[in-house]
């Protein structure tokens, strides 16, 4: 292995290995290969490896090791497993994982992979069982030529069209189930993923249904001696590579949007960029400021479990929450000593101001709340607004204690930066008067788990502790 698993991954794994060893001992003995079918055995294996190369990525390969397939492969197996019965349907939906083109892969995906398939076809085999005790087997539909047969036909058809979805749903459940474990993610996020991997690709799998019920009727008329089908078993071949065809754009076209989509993220960011720089350079004490003030609120929105979209916002929010200060004087925001209350008036609009600045440009509202918002005190004491709990955004309460920690453990020229532990016990003493209970819970979770992040400073004699107004 190149990588290390997670235990819960390796124990996904061999769960699933060791349950498609048990579905192929189970099909055999509900169907064992009979002489004349056995015959037929090496061709269809030899379809499924090469249905089985023609592959197409249902997410962005942008996304790393975060790539999921499908391939044309579960063509040939329901068409296996409804002409051959269970067995052939697991064996021939393993061999469209060992294709003819060389695909470079570490050995326990490859071996996830094809169990997989097989408990995935093994679970499908299930639909025709049930369609056997409604009488809806897969012989008399597709011989049976009387009046009496259309409904029986009809439901058969659905049974089948259903099987074919849930063959695809199983399946994309238990690469999301790999992927997720391997990656450490939240349910939030494998849900997010099973979905974009699995929605769009429906109406071509019904597409790919209605094909597989099509073909095999046509194959059995043939084993039955009608002869006059097989120009219509050729005309119907070209079928499935439409449907690859189909898949291909589709995912070619979503590359496009999201190429598009990175050029704006890169200027996006880039803007966010150089309205921090501006920051900076207009407010002397906050330079590496605005940067350890991101780290720390990304580090507590993921300690929170915030979505991809909000720790976004989040990252933009706490790199822009001091964006106001551009529009207040120099002269009182680079003041080397104490401020005098009108002072400290005029720097305390920099946060409403800062949300104006913001007003023009399409921001998520997150990023405007954090700018306006992370001088809010739970109790209501704060500026601009004088928010009291719940009202304050959530993003903003995140920014407030990052914003606080790093501006106590900081030198100013009216005190000495506060060591880790004495500004932890202070902040800790403002839980429910300045901050959140829960945002400060998982401030003290998030320091714990990066240290880099936690001051170096050691406290001064406490003669000249003196905390700013």
């Amino acid at each position: 292995m190149t990588e290390r698993l997670p235990k819960t991954a390796i124990a996904y794994i061999v769960a699933i290995t060791l349950l498609a060893l048990g579905a192929v001992v189970d099909t055999y003995l509900r169907q064992p290969l009979s002489v004349q079918d056995i015959k037929f055995l090496p061709v269809l294996i030899i379809i499924g490896m090469f249905s089985g190369s023609l592959r197409v990525p249902l997410t962005s390969h942008k996304k790393g090791h975060s790539v999921a397939y499908t391939n044309l492969g579960f063509i040939t197996t329901i068409i296996s497993l409804l002409v051959y019965g269970p067995f052939f349907g697991v064996i021939v939906g393993a061999s469209t994982f060992i294709t003819f083109k060389r695909i470079k892969s570490e050995f326990y995906k490859k071996l996830f992979n094809i169990s997989a398939i097989i408990v995935t076809v093994w679970i499908t085999s299930h639909f025709l069982i049930l369609a056997n005790y409604l009488n809806l087997s897969v012989g008399e539909n597709f011989k049976n030529d009387s009046k009496s047969n259309i409904i029986p036909s009809i439901a058969f058809t659905g049974i089948i069209l259903i099987s074919v979805l849930c063959h695809h749903t199983i399946n994309s459940l238990f690469i999301t189930g790999a992927i997720s474990t391997s990656l450490k993610w939240n349910r939030r996020k494998a849900f997010e993923f099973l979905v974009n991997s699995t929605i769009w690709t429906i109406p071509t799998y019904l597409a790919a249904g209605c094909f597989v019920i099509m073909s095999t009727w046509i194959f059995i008329k043939i084993q039955d001696g009608h002869y006059n089908a097989i120009p219509l078993l050729l005309s119907i071949i070209p079928l499935p590579f439409f449907y690859f065809n189909n898949l291909q754009l589709h995912r070619e076209r979503d590359e496009e949007r999201e190429n598009r989509f990175q050029e704006l993220e890169s200027l996006y960011s880039s803007l966010v960029q150089a309205m921090g720089r501006a920051i900076e350079a207009k407010d002397r004490y906050t330079k590496e400021h605005i940067g350890r003030v991101v780290a720390m609120s990304l580090a507590i929105g993921q300690q929170l479990g915030l979505s991809e979209d909000k720790l976004r916002a989040l990252e933009v929010g706490a790199a822009l929450h001091d964006i106001g200060k551009i529009a207040i004087p120099d002269t009182v925001l680079n003041k080397p000593g104490k401020l005098t209350p009108e002072e400290f008036d005029l720097i305390k609009e920099h946060a409403a101001l800062g949300s104006d600045i913001l007003q023009p440009i399409p921001f998520p509202p997150e990023v405007v709340e954090a700018v306006r918002h992370h001088h809010e005190k739970w109790d209501g004491t704060g500026y601009p607004d004088k928010l009291i709990g719940e009202k304050i955004p959530f993003v903003a309460r995140i920014v407030a204690v990052a914003d606080v920690y790093d501006a106590l453990t900081s030198d100013r020229p009216y005190r000495a930066a506060w060591s880790h532990q004495k500004t932890m016990e202070f902040m800790e003493s403002q839980v429910g008067t300045h901050f959140n209970a829960e945002v400060f819970t998982a401030f003290k979770v998030a320091m714990l788990a990066n240290p880099e992040m936690c001051s170096q400073a050691v406290d001064p004699p406490p003669s000249v502790l003196r905390l700013a107004a």
